[in-house]
């Protein structure tokens, strides 16, 4: 294998790592404002539940049951942003895998 070949796929991955990077903080954004709405949400319809005196024991249950649809969200956003953090650490191991091939091939 050539040292070209082996810079030009180090070069390869590096444009991928930056545009994944692009991608994760804005999945981070995404999460946390999906978890903040969650959790005002949720507040919110606890107090509702408490105002029409359901048994306290079920009250959290109840109020998830009630808001489903945010509660996928929250849970989508966290797992796209922890699939887009372990597809940048493929990258980077990637990155790492071909530094060693370069590094075998100058000796």
């Amino acid at each position: 294998m050539e040292h070209q070949t082996i810079a030009k796929e180090i070069i390869e991955c590096v444009k991928r790592l930056k545009a994944q990077e692009n991608t994760l903080a804005d999945a981070a954004r995404e999460r946390a404002t999906m978890e903040s709405a969650y959790r005002k949400l949720l507040a919110i319809e606890i107090m509702k539940l408490k105002q029409m005196e359901i048994q306290a024991s079920i009250i959290k249950e109840v109020a998830h049951a009630n808001i489903t649809d945010t509660v996928l969200q929250r849970e989508l956003s966290d797992s796209l942003f922890i699939a887009k953090r372990e597809s940048i650490r493929a990258i980077e191991t990637e990155i790492s895998a071909w530094q060693t091939i370069a590094k075998f091939y100058e000796r």
